[in-house]
């Protein structure tokens, strides 16, 4: 079973039932639910995260549902989506597997009410919890007195591999493990077009802004996700910034990739290229594009598109050289961007879905033109399966998308649409028309009336 999530009465989603395959495409108009339900999403994918670091940090052998469980949800939830006072009933309900969910509604003063399925921790799972985490109390008790440096690093050692144990243990419970997840806001243009200390002046005001509030009441508390997302967000470029000036670019990590790897990255550096005409560099100086007849410009004067894209393709090749399994939603992957454009950044971001077994990508869109380009990666799999070679020629068999990995949703008037289509198994095409034709429906009504064309 695919993890799911069902959404009852929430923001301007009335009703919604999402399956979480690897790639969820969330199609709509504005203010239509697609980020609301993208960032429940979100929220339910870091509960297992934010678990460990308060059973972790606690003082306690024995696990606390309320302290490391129901407390943090809450807090996170507030954080995410602020006061709940003014909010009507809900039920939101995310589903791990079969067996294990957890559903979120409002109690008669209109708390957050958070309640795990029957049987989501074992006493085996507890006790096993326990174990781990009355030996990392010991280990943390001795590392007080150790003098002998020999005998720290290996107190350390033992410690964190009883870390990662428990963290797989908490894994394995919530059915669900990510080594890197990320939020990708659509005005993500805001990390280059302000200069580095106006930058920095913003990151300033919203981490004041959210600690501030971390200790009002949560009646008082605003909403403040898009804020918390664009924090960590512009945290994460000043460290992928980083990472290419110290690996040389694109072309650096190239050449220090592996030989596995490296055909994925040559193709992803030139998906890159077309979409933002050119090639990046990056320097003490400034980021820059650098043209084909070798002038250049500075990425805070490039054009709104590229500016746009950037930070996506950064990611996404930064993912497919690091490997593990990654969460990403990203709203509006084709802002800015030209038809072309658009489909070069699909293809890298199935790419970078492809490369890591067990990711998942999550896209909100406005764009026909996105509908389009999935389709054609998913019919490029079908056909790909009795022609592999001649297909591979039209489309690199590294950008085939199993159908079976797709899911696709129109939001519409509150409720969730499935948007595959049950027999060719692809995002149904009257959803990719039917803005063309309203359109052309005008223009036929316009036509009536044109006498010059008699």
């Amino acid at each position: 079973m695919y993890q799911k999530i069902e959404i009852n009465n929430f923001g301007p989603v009335n009703h919604a039932e999402i399956e979480l395959r690897p790639l969820v495409v969330l199609i709509g108009q504005q203010a239509g639910g697609k980020s609301t339900i993208a960032k429940l999403i979100y929220f339910f994918q870091l509960i297992p995260s934010e678990f460990f670091s308060r059973f972790y940090s606690s003082e306690r052998e024995w696990m606390d549902m309320t302290q490391d469980l129901i407390v943090p949800i809450r807090e996170k939830f507030y954080d995410f989506f602020g006061s709940t006072f003014h909010l009507p009933n809900f039920k939101i309900i995310f589903y791990y597997n079969e067996t294990h969910s957890l559903t979120l509604s409002l109690t008669p003063n209109k708390r957050i009410d958070a309640h795990f399925s029957d049987g989501f921790f074992s006493t085996k799972d507890r006790n096993e919890l326990r174990g781990f985490k009355k030996s990392i109390l010991q280990y943390k008790s001795e590392l007080i007195d150790v003098d002998n440096p020999a005998k720290k690093v290996m107190l350390d050692e033992q410690q964190a591999n009883l870390l990662r144990q428990m963290a797989n243990k908490i894994y394995e419970m919530f059915t669900t493990r990510f080594d890197d997840s990320l939020y990708i806001l659509a005005g993500r243009n805001a990390t280059v077009s302000y200069s580095e200390t106006f930058e920095d002046l913003l990151k300033q005001s919203i981490r004041k802004k959210i600690e501030e509030q971390g200790g009002i009441a949560f009646k008082a508390k605003e909403q403040t996700i898009d804020e918390s997302l664009m924090l960590d967000f512009m945290q994460r470029v000043l460290r992928i910034r980083q990472t290419f000036i110290k690996s040389g670019n694109f072309e650096g990590m190239i050449t220090m990739s592996n030989s596995t790897n490296r055909g994925k990255l040559i193709l992803a550096n030139r998906l890159v290229q077309k979409v933002i005409r050119g090639q990046y560099a990056n320097s003490e100086y400034g980021e820059r594009i650098v043209l084909q007849n070798g002038n250049y410009v500075y990425l805070k004067n490039a054009s709104s598109g590229q500016q746009e894209a950037i930070r996506i393709l950064q990611d996404a090749f930064l993912s497919i050289y690091q490997g593990g399994r990654v969460m990403r939603i990203v709203e509006e992957p084709e802002a800015h961007l030209f038809p072309e454009a658009q489909m070069y950044t699909i293809q890298l971001l199935v790419l970078m879905l492809n490369s890591l077994p067990g990711s998942h990508l999550i896209l909100t869109t406005h764009s026909p033109y996105t509908l389009t380009i999935i389709n054609n990666l998913i019919y490029a799999a079908k056909v790909g399966q009795n022609n592999p070679e001649q297909v591979n020629q039209i489309m690199p068999k590294e950008l085939w998308l199993p159908n079976t990995n797709v899911a696709a949703y129109m939001l519409h008037d509150g409720a969730s649409i499935p948007a595959i289509d049950g027999i060719l198994h692809e995002i149904k095409a009257e959803l990719i028309d039917e803005v063309s034709n309203e359109i052309n429906i005008q223009y036929e009504s316009l036509m009536n009336f044109d006498t010059d064309g008699e």
